[in-house]
């Protein structure tokens, strides 16, 4: 079931970390003795590429129990099995999506879902589970804290980057291959937005995390998405077997891979930077930037190669491209619509002083060219109406629910009762769901 690469892969990374996890590593050896084979590669390849923190912060049978869980869906589940290895590994065993709090949470997910679609298509399974995170969970601004799935399931809500971290985890749980997909900054309006992909018959397609659609690549964020300049996902390890996706870096223990082309038009766009010699500035940094909640938003950040350059594909607006290595920088603005390449000259300078001088810029945001016409029927559309009136009502009513409970608990405290009438009443309130509803940790890093 596990290929000679990535056993390869997961014993080089988990053994390239051996002095990081010195102070958890005599317990991990110890335990990866009582593991299999399977999992024992499985538990290096985690170790080898999660954040270090979660190494630290999280006991070695947490982990174990994802890639139990995994193995066992890629064991039973027809399409767990048939995913290539490096997407299993990445998008169904990774406990990790975004910074929530990381709980053993995949059995219950996989409880609630799987006895829905059973005897679904994949497509339809997809369409489905969809349906049932908008009956647990609706949008609600939250701060920048990422709630766990498991306190947005006790809470019913949260913002887009929890709202697509519950969903993935949902897909995960059933052995779907999910990913969180994100736009760093709009470029026509401020803010931006996370959603979710899924990997069907060979390729990923998109969707709104507890906004189902009754078919797939279409949500109300499919046209801003068309306007934006970048839009890209993000893994916990390198470990990509074939890919066309490009690679765009790596920070910290993630790596950023482009997918702005599968949304919009595109064009690749080339950017030199040289010194006041004229010689290929190698390592620089090169900072694309989008204009967003008034300032230029670094949205994607890389190291000039060895000739100076770095190329990357990119929607078709306008941008600042900044320079800098040391106290050496450089800047100006690119419409990527008419231009394909860029060359920045560094210079020595002192830090600038305050200025108030005022400037005017055209900023112009990509214009939507729809390239995915994905429609929905009228008949599809009437019962995704309905669906989702229901999918409402049924989210309401089980916080409804839990809240009488509680109202009723408060009653019995404060009142003494017969034991006739205790025993009724104690009935009642078991006939009500139970609902801890509290708020889950974050860890140190933020998806920027």
């Amino acid at each position: 079931m596990i290929s000679e690469n990535l056993k390869k892969y997961a014993t080089e990374k988990f053994e390239g970390r051996r002095e990081l996890l010195a102070p958890v590593m005599p317990v991990i050896e110890e335990k990866l003795k009582q593991c299999s084979e399977e999992e024992v590669v499985l538990m290096k390849f985690l170790y080898g590429t999660m954040p270090v923190r979660d190494a630290g912060e999280y006991g070695f049978n947490l982990f174990l129990s994802y890639v139990k869980h995994a193995l066992m869906l890629r064991e039973k589940v027809a399409w767990c099995k048939e995913l290539p290895e490096d997407v299993f590994v990445n998008y169904v065993l990774y406990d990790r999506i975004n910074s929530e709090d990381i709980t053993d949470c995949r059995p219950f997910f996989y409880e609630q879902i799987m006895g829905r679609v059973a005897g679904m298509s994949l497509w339809e399974a997809i369409l489905e589970i969809n349906y049932w995170c908008a009956e647990h969970a609706t949008y609600e601004a939250t701060d920048s804290r990422t709630a766990s799935p498991m306190t947005m399931y006790r809470s019913g809500k949260g913002r887009c980057g929890e709202e697509s971290t519950f969903a993935v985890t949902a897909y995960r749980s059933v052995g779907i291959a999910a990913r969180q997909v994100y736009t760093p900054r709009w470029a026509h309006c401020d803010d931006n937005h996370a959603w979710v992909e899924v990997f069907v018959d060979g390729e990923w397609h998109f969707l709104g995390a507890c906004e189902p659609e009754e078919v797939l690549d279409t949500g109300w964020f499919s046209g801003p998405a068309n306007r934006a300049i970048l839009i890209h996902t993000r893994n916990f390890s390198d470990y990509v077997k074939e890919s066309n996706e490009e690679y765009l870096g790596k920070e910290g223990a993630l790596y950023y891979f482009n997918h702005t082309d599968f949304y919009g038009r595109t064009k690749l766009v080339k950017i030199l930077v040289k010194d006041e010699n004229g010689k290929p500035a190698a390592g620089a940094h090169i900072a694309v930037e989008i204009l967003n909640m008034a300032e230029f938003f670094p949205a994607a950040v890389m190291i000039a190669d060895a000739d100076g350059e770095v190329q990357m594909t990119l929607g078709l607006g306008d941008i600042r491209v900044r320079a800098f290595d040391g106290i050496r920088r450089a800047e100006a603005m690119m419409r990527i619509e008419e231009e394909d390449s860029l060359e920045l000259v560094l210079q020595e300078e002192a830090v600038p002083s305050a200025d108030d001088t005022w400037q005017t810029l055209e900023i112009r945001a990509p214009k939507e060219v729809p390239v995915r016409n994905v429609v929905a029927t009228k008949e599809q559309k009437e019962r995704n109406a309905a669906r989702m009136a229901e999918a409402e009502r049924l989210r309401k009513a089980r916080f409804a629910a839990c809240l009488m409970r509680k109202k009723l608990l408060r009653i019995r405290k404060r009142k003494r009762f017969s034991t006739g009438q205790e025993r009724i009443l104690r009935r009642f309130i078991h006939s009500f769901p139970k609902m801890k509803i509290r708020t889950g940790r974050s860890c140190c890093f933020r998806w920027h």
